[in-house]
């Protein structure tokens, strides 16, 4: 029987969008180096995203307080679905080109979901239910990359990037549609109400609002912690994506290398976020991500020293211990902020991960590109100094079983 349990529908819903997403990622990068002989057009792509996400995060983050979180994310999912059809066919008979203008407006509406997803989540399960349903998301969207990928791959080979674009497009339709069906406590899902009360987001009140938040941070230190420097996780994240390449080099290994490698970082993250859910001793306790990013840090020396054979089971390692300590960050989040303050709280964190997207990415690809162990070493002393400035910043919050805040 079907049911509209958003515990149970939300997650499926990000699912196919995730699944939509691992085939957008493939898809456009295929058309635009096919197109140009390049790989400058798919990187300009990621500035863009970054830097047009963070533009509008400001706004989706206040949206989200004020009641808008679950119409927003259905209005993000519905217009990043349409334009990518329209965008998909127009391309198809002009220019490829044309991708590069559909990525910017996908930027601008991919923050206003990913916060109504954040500040949702405590509003439809708390404790150790918020632990296991932030558990299932994550893994939901880490095997909609892993089958979207897969998938774009079929019909790419079969059809064309196109036809991958065109089922994009599509799975943000029907999230879309999974995120309305629900009903979630203190939501106003009618449109009209959410357009009727654009007029009132002026730029001075979203400064007002942003500007309660620091006056509550400067209160709640910890909190800003936990935003700034939680975003390590998808700086390694980031890292490890073009990592890859060098790492073929260095070992001298076959292509096919890339997929298992991958596979296995994807199902390393599943099994992680799956542990940490039924670790309720470790909930709210900031000690866990700290032991992770130590395993983290120790994975990316190992690398420098080891073997063909033994790159797997750190890839795997690496998986599982990233994603602990991003589901530990966030999980303390969640619970220690203040509900009206959830939507910025997301938007800091978000804004940080742009942030140290444009200033770290860089200097640890300037490292890999001089030699794969240097790289690896810029990434493990990163790693070293969130370490020591979160005992640093925290040490009054470190005890065993207390709350971070």
């Amino acid at each position: 029987m079907f049911t509209k349990n958003p515990k149970a529908v939300i997650p499926a819903g990000m699912l196919i969008s995730n699944i939509g997403n691992g085939m957008y990622t493939l898809s456009i990068g295929i058309l635009l180096y096919n197109h140009t002989g390049k790989t400058s057009s798919f990187a300009l792509i990621v500035v863009l995203q970054a830097v047009l996400s963070f533009l509008t995060q400001s706004f989706a983050s206040v949206v989200s307080d004020k009641g808008f979180a679950q119409v927003s994310a259905v209005l993000a999912e519905f217009l990043r679905g349409s334009l990518i059809l329209i965008f998909g066919i127009l391309s198809y008979f002009t220019s490829p080109n044309l991708l590069i203008i559909l990525a910017a407006l996908l930027s601008f509406f991919q923050p206003f979901y990913r916060t109504s997803v954040f500040v949702i989540a405590p509003l439809i399960a708390s404790g150790s239910d918020l632990a296991k349903y932030n558990a299932r998301v994550s893994a939901f969207q880490q095997i909609g990359q892993l089958v979207g990928a897969g998938v774009a791959g079929f019909i790419i080979s079969f059809l064309s990037p196109y036809g991958a674009i065109f089922v994009n497009g599509l799975s943000y339709l029907v999230s879309a549609y999974t995120m309305h069906m629900v009903t979630i406590p203190t939501q106003d899902t009618k449109v009209f109400d959410f357009l009727k009360s654009l007029h009132h987001f002026k730029i001075s009140m979203v400064l007002n609002d942003w500007k309660t938040l620091f006056n509550h941070l400067s209160l709640q230190k910890s909190l800003f912690f936990l935003a700034f420097f939680g975003v390590i996780d998808a700086v390694i994240a980031n890292y490890i994506n073009i990592l890859y390449a060098p790492m073929l080099t260095y070992f001298n290994a076959q292509n096919y290398w890339l997929s298992i490698w991958d596979g296995l970082f994807a199902v390393g993250a599943i099994v992680g976020v799956e542990i940490f859910g039924r670790l309720n001793k470790f909930h709210e306790n900031i000690l866990l991500s700290m032991f992770a990013l130590t395993m983290e840090l120790a994975c990316f020396l190992i690398l420098s020293i080891s073997s063909l054979q033994m790159v797997a089971p750190v890839m795997l390692i690496l998986g599982l211990n990233n994603s602990l300590s991003s589901a530990s960050f966030n999980l303390t989040l969640q619970t220690a902020a203040r509900q009206e303050f959830l939507g910025k709280i997301s938007g800091l964190r978000q804004m940080s991960i742009s942030l140290s997207t444009v200033l770290i990415i860089p200097l640890l690809s300037s490292g890999l590109n001089k030699s794969f162990k240097l790289g690896n070493s810029y990434m493990a002393f990163v790693i070293c100094f969130v370490i020591c400035a979160s005992f640093g910043c925290l040490k009054r919050y470190m005890k065993m079983g207390n709350k971070i805040c």
